[in-house]
């Protein structure tokens, strides 16, 4: 082998590793866990998702309040309440 086939998988075995570290950072894969809070791979799907879970629980919130509001409305004028 001459030095320039050396230095290309050289080249490659270096980038081969950043890679798998840099997915290991980032997603968790567990391959150099770096966070010890974190319980392998459903936190990062938590993560992702949470916000919509927020404004899922926040739209349902206003959605029952408003209902019950206009409800309680009714029913008093009714004469119910």
């Amino acid at each position: 082998m001459n030095k320039k086939q050396i230095s290309y998988i050289l080249i490659i075995f270096i980038l081969v590793i950043s890679l798998i570290f840099i997915l290991s950072l980032n997603l968790d894969l567990g391959l150099g866990n770096l966070h010890k809070n974190n319980e392998g791979f459903t936190p990062y799907i938590r993560k992702i998702y949470r916000p919509h879970l927020r404004n899922t629980r926040i739209f349902v919130e206003n959605t029952v309040s408003t209902c019950k509001i206009k409800l309680h409305n009714i029913a008093r004028k009714i004469g119910v309440m």
